[in-house]
């Protein structure tokens, strides 16, 4: 996972942190995937578990100063990975116990050896200056919360500027659920899956959600 540390979250890091592992991967990768939706020639970089925790903040240009980004909203809006699908027999494993946005992808194309030397040098020159606050947007496909289809076009709630819908329609079906943490702290939220009994606290201070027999949270 990408983090900054805390106290320098804010200043830009984290686009710089991710332009360099790029750039290791660009120079150091050449076993290309094999997988058949993606076309010959790529590396395949595979996300799993990706969770909300807070990891940078970005400067709001509507409204200004610094707002949280998640790791999951920087990998899918500005790394440009895209949601991950279970084919076949996985898709049965594992396809109903964990929301589609935990996993996500991104393909790289390997460059040719010749080319590698100039891809180098450019990239060094390229790599964001710390202190840029405002993070352009890479967006790749999302999930939709409510029927679970994927696509680049969705509808981002407005509220939390973190969820995704098909449309209006799968918006106002899924409310009932994301009203319980839309625009809410992390601390606001624990609470009310507590109070609802859809999180316990551990006796070692952590806390763990209740999942039901299908794998979903006991809401």
């Amino acid at each position: 996972m990408i983090a900054v540390k805390q106290s320098h979250r804010g200043k830009g890091l984290a686009n710089v942190l991710w332009h360099w592992v790029l750039y290791y991967i660009n120079n150091n990768f050449t076993l290309e995937c094999a997988n058949n939706d993606v076309r010959p020639g790529h590396v395949m970089i595979k996300a799993t578990q990706i969770m909300t925790q807070e990891v940078e903040r970005r400067e709001r240009k509507r409204t200004g100063g610094l707002w949280p980004v998640g790791f999951k909203e920087y990998l899918f809006d500005y790394c440009g990975f895209s949601v991950r699908i279970q084919k076949g027999l996985m898709s049965h494993m594992f396809g109903s116990r964990r929301p589609k946005d935990e996993e996500g992808v991104l393909y790289v194309p390997l460059l040719q050896k010749h080319k590698i030397p100039t891809k180098m040098a450019l990239e060094k020159k390229a790599c964001p200056k710390p202190g840029v606050t405002i993070m352009r947007s890479k967006c790749g496909t999302r999930a939709c919360l409510w029927c679970g289809k994927t696509g680049l076009s969705l509808v981002r709630c407005t509220r939390c500027e973190t969820s995704f819908y098909c449309n209006a329609q799968c918006q106002k079906n899924d409310w009932t659920r994301h009203k319980k943490w839309c625009g809410k702290t992390r601390k606001q939220v624990r609470k009310k899956l507590i109070e609802e009994g859809g999180m316990v606290e551990n006796e070692d201070g952590t806390y763990s959600l209740v999942l039901g027999p299908r794998g979903q949270m006991g809401l």
